[in-house]
């Protein structure tokens, strides 16, 4: 629901920034050749600006969400993993290695929020109160860096470890 009033709203402020750069090449009746050329730059830029906007990775990934790690795998080990604004609760998962995790991620913040593990590939989005499971798969002994890829989320402080490793 967030991402397409975001959607919308970039829809019709580029739509009207193209109308206005039509109508200025016309009023100034600048040759047929030279208001294509400024039309198809405002299309580009508007393509180029929007193209996270619908579903597509952002340079920080915030809106996609890759369909082979949203389904829980069966006999795994659960980890729920909560989202407040600015830091994930907890901040260190200690899990055992090979043995199938699942992550039950709560957003109980008052934004967008991610979870990014990029060495396990998993990449999830929830919107303000959402819930949601991940299946991360067998996970091999290790410290994995986690972290939200909202900009300037990261940078204050939401970020966690994974340690997978016997005896956890």
């Amino acid at each position: 629901m967030w991402s397409g009033g975001i959607a919308l709203w970039m829809t019709v402020v580029w739509v009207g920034i193209l109308l206005m750069g039509t109508w200025i090449a016309w009023m100034v009746r600048v040759r047929p050749l030279v208001a294509g050329g400024v039309v198809l730059i405002l299309i580009a830029v508007i393509g180029t600006s929007t193209a996270g906007v619908w579903g597509r990775q952002t340079p920080w990934g915030a809106l996609y969400n890759p369909p082979w790690i949203t389904t829980p795998l069966p006999g795994d080990q659960n980890v729920r993993l909560r989202m407040v604004d600015f830091a994930f609760r907890p901040s260190v998962i200690a899990a055992p290695p090979g043995v199938p995790l699942t992550l039950a991620l709560i957003n109980s913040g008052a934004t967008v929020h991610t979870v990014v593990i990029p060495v396990l590939a998993v990449r999830a989005t929830l919107l303000p109160g959402e819930r949601r499971t991940v299946g991360v798969g067998r996970v091999e002994a290790g410290t994995y860096e986690f972290f939200c890829a909202i900009p300037a989320h990261r940078e204050a402080g939401m970020m966690g470890r994974l340690i997978v490793g016997p005896g956890n």
